[in-house]
C-alpha cells in the first residue's frame, strides 16, 4: 500500500458545502511562518495532527513544493464559539459554521493535495502506518492535555522514527493542559533536545 491507497480510502469530499464562504479562522504567528517556510520547503509528505479550520494546513501547503501531500488528522467534532471570533477580531456569522464544513470550504482550492482523515489521532496514525506511508514532517497541534500531547509524541516517534517532529502552542497552559510540561517530560525520557521558536512552535531534536 502507498499514499495513493491512503488517498483512496480517505478522499477529500467531492461536494463543496453550500451557502458557506471561506473564513480565515485560526491562530498563526510569525513563528509558524518562519518554521514552515524553512523546514517544509523540500518536503513531500506532511502529517498534521489537529487541522481545525485549515489555517495551518494552508500555510503548510503554501510553504511546501506543489507536488507535496498534506495528511490532515482531526475528528472535526470541536464546535466553534463566538469568543473565538471575538479573540481574532473576526465578524461573528449569523450561524456558527460546522468545523468540518468550514475546513472543506477553506481548503477547497487545495483539495487535490490533501488527505483528510476524520479520526482521533491514535487511530489515524495506525491507519497511516498500515499504508506504509512515511511522512517527512509531523506537525502536532491536537489534544493539548498532558496525556494527549505525550500520546501523540510517542506514537509518532514509534511509528515514524525518521520524521521530523514539530508542535504548536509551546506556551499554552490552563487547568487541563500544559504543552510545555508534557513535551519537556517526554523529551527528557528519550534524551531528546527541544528547540523553541518565538515561544510558540517547538521542534524535537533527536
Amino acid at each position: 500500500m502507498t499514499i495513493e491507497t491512503l488517498r483512496r480510502q480517505y478522499p477529500f469530499p467531492l461536494e463543496k458545502p453550500k451557502d458557506l464562504l471561506p473564513i480565515d479562522f485560526g491562530w498563526i504567528s510569525g513563528a509558524h511562518n518562519d518554521v514552515f517556510s524553512h523546514y517544509m520547503k523540500n518536503t513531500k509528505i506532511i502529517l498534521e495532527i489537529g487541522s481545525f479550520c485549515g489555517k495551518s494546513a494552508k500555510l503548510a501547503l503554501d510553504s511546501s513544493p506543489p507536488d507535496s501531500t498534506l495528511i490532515c488528522v482531526d475528528p472535526w467534532y470541536f464546535q466553534l464559539q463566538e469568543t473565538f471570533f471575538q479573540d481574532l477580531d473576526i465578524p461573528i456569522p449569523a450561524k456558527l459554521p460546522d468545523v468540518w464544513e468550514l475546513f472543506r470550504v477553506n481548503m477547497w482550492n487545495y483539495k487535490e493535495r490533501i488527505i483528510p482523515i476524520k479520526l482521533v489521532s491514535q487511530m489515524a496514525l495506525f491507519r497511516i502506518k498500515e499504508h506504509n506511508v512515511e511522512p517527512d514532517i509531523v506537525y502536532i497541534d491536537g489534544n493539548h492535555t498532558f496525556d494527549g500531547v505525550i500520546t501523540d509524541l510517542e506514537l509518532v516517534h514509534q511509528l515514524f522514527p525518521k520524521a521530523q517532529i514539530f508542535g504548536d502552542d509551546w506556551n499554552y497552559k490552563n487547568k487541563m493542559a500544559d504543552v510545555k510540561e508534557a513535551v519537556e517530560y517526554w523529551a527528557f525520557h528519550h534524551q531528546f533536545k527541544i528547540q523553541v521558536h518565538k515561544n510558540r512552535v517547538y521542534r524535537i531534536v533527536k
